[in-house]
């Protein structure tokens, strides 16, 4: 997950910087072990499919707009696993 913080250069900058890491600290356990669960739920094909699919719908407003091959390319060998945080990442990646 990678999440996007912008910090304007005025007022109390540094004192804001350092409020927006402690509450990223605080969040990290939590992310990390939405992490760990997704990357034991093992997708088959066709759940893969119909992800990629909702994906798309939620992307573009139209499910069948590409193909979920198109949407799943592997582009890392890393990569090429069927559980839930890769499928995701992939989907996140190709969508993009």
């Amino acid at each position: 997950m990678t999440a996007k913080e912008t910090v304007r250069h005025s007022g109390d900058a540094a004192a804001d910087l350092i409020h927006r890491m402690q509450t990223i600290a605080r969040n990290t356990e939590r992310i990390y072990d939405a992490i760990s669960s997704w990357s034991k739920i093992q997708l088959t094909v066709q759940q893969r499919n119909q992800f990629a699919r909702f994906a798309a719908q939620l992307r573009w407003g139209d499910a069948n707009r590409f193909q979920p091959e198109d949407l799943l390319m592997v582009r890392r060998d890393a990569d090429d696993k069927g559980d839930l945080w890769t499928t995701f990442n992939r989907l996140q990646e190709n969508t993009v």
